[in-house]
């Protein structure tokens, strides 16, 4: 994530609410906040030895800094589709079943993801697709570092572009998850697999 300054947004962009490093989060419990400080520490202390480790192609780099961890238990991943915040995930990731999916109120719809280096975006549920097993999720608000609280901006996502073309037979993809090998979900120190 950058923040690039801006005299004014576009018409068509949606102001995403910035919060500093360490501030409370709305709308987590204390056990969801736990776990969530237990997934950024985690990641804080492992973003630049991934990043000294990772495979020198700009694409593996854009790869990480694209992806996103959900803050729940269920540790499921979102990848970032456009540069003002899109992101695309499982639909299972934000409810398993249509029923779920209609309870009044948004708790559900509305989660907390933290990016590679430790920072949380909360994101809100546009679309969700159970038969295709898609969400589109929309950033509404961001922790923004605090050695840049000062600056002005609107926050610009690394992004993995969209094809416009079907796959041919045998082309190479490139799956996109959970960017580290530490299992978040462990009660110790796990590596997955």
């Amino acid at each position: 994530m950058t923040f690039k300054p801006s005299l004014a947004p576009s018409v068509s962009e949606e102001s995403i609410q910035t919060l500093s490093e360490g501030s409370k989060l709305p709308a987590l419990s204390p056990p969801e906040l736990t776990l969530l400080h237990k997934k950024q520490s985690q990641l804080k202390a492992t973003a630049s030895s991934l990043l000294n480790n990772l495979h020198t192609s700009s694409h593996v780099l854009n790869a990480l800094t694209a992806n996103f961890i959900f803050a729940q238990h269920e540790a499921g991943t979102a990848v970032s589709s456009h540069s003002r915040g899109y992101l695309l995930t499982c639909s299972h990731c934000i409810a398993e079943t249509a029923e779920e999916w209609s309870v009044p109120g948004d708790a559900h719809k509305r989660k907390w993801l933290p990016y590679y280096t430790g920072l949380a975006v909360r994101v809100e549920c546009r679309a969700w697709d159970p038969k295709r097993d898609l969400a589109l999720l929309k950033v509404i608000a961001i922790e923004r570092p605090a050695s840049k609280d000062s600056e002005d901006g609107i926050p610009s996502f690394a992004f993995a572009p969209l094809s416009t073309l079907p796959p041919v037979i045998k082309e190479r993809i490139m799956c996109i998850g959970q960017p580290g090998r530490d299992d978040l979900e462990s009660t110790g120190n796990k590596r997955t697999k």
